[in-house]
């Protein structure tokens, strides 16, 4: 369920998204939150795409969240391994949730596309989870989720009490499978991407045609 079972009704109820796109998991946080009397609240979306970006405070309007009154924090950029500079396709619709943030600005992207890029900030999970207790994070970054995941286990084992990861290869599955069993964290809800083997297509995460899901949920936190 939305509310967490062992954090007290008195305490901030904690959301962050990474790679929010336009935001709809903060917004139906948000409304839930609203709905249950949750006045405690804090939620933080993190994008890279400006367009998308932009998009947020009317996605939060359209649904009556005030972003002040609910606490929502926006922060534009990509969440990645290590802090620095990467490039992250420009976007021009809403649907469009396939970027995928790179070191590398070469005009086709891993889907086979011709692109333009913006220079986007990234920031680790270190710099956007430590310093809270986070009932919920879910990330959604393109086959990026193992390489940063993995490099800030730490916080998260410390962190964050549950986890919804969108995946993208089956091979990237298999891998925060193996690395969040080895943590101890538990395997809730579990589906699989969908691909079609593309052989022009030299990325395997290219080749999906569904995104898949883990929902983890760490167990230090158990009653």
């Amino acid at each position: 369920s939305f509310e967490s079972e062992v954090r007290p009704f008195g305490n901030p109820l904690c959301q962050r998204d990474l790679g929010a796109s336009y935001a709809p998991w903060t917004c139906v946080c948000a409304v839930l939150a609203d709905r249950a009397g949750r006045t405690n609240t804090r939620f933080v979306a993190v994008e890279a795409s400006s367009y998308l970006y932009e998009l947020i405070p009317q996605h939060l309007a359209e649904n009556t969240i005030d972003p002040e009154k609910s606490n929502i924090g926006l922060i534009k950029g990509a969440v990645a391994a290590e802090r620095g500079l990467l490039y992250f396709p420009k976007v021009g619709d809403p649907m469009d949730n396939g970027g995928q943030a790179t070191s590398d600005d070469g005009p086709i992207d891993y889907l086979g596309r011709t692109i333009e890029y913006e220079k986007v900030e990234a920031y680790p999970l270190k710099d956007v989870l430590s310093g809270d207790i986070w009932d919920l994070v879910h990330i959604d970054v393109q086959g990026v989720e193992y390489d940063v995941l993995a490099a800030g286990m730490d916080v998260l084992n410390e962190c964050v009490r549950a986890i919804f990861i969108g995946t993208h290869s089956r091979k990237i599955e298999g891998q925060l499978l193996e690395i969040f069993h080895a943590q101890g964290w538990l395997l809730e809800r579990e589906r699989p991407t969908k691909f079609k083997y593309n052989k022009d297509r030299e990325n395997i995460i290219g080749w999906t045609t569904r995104d898949g899901g883990q929902y983890w949920r760490n167990m230090r936190f158990a009653v």
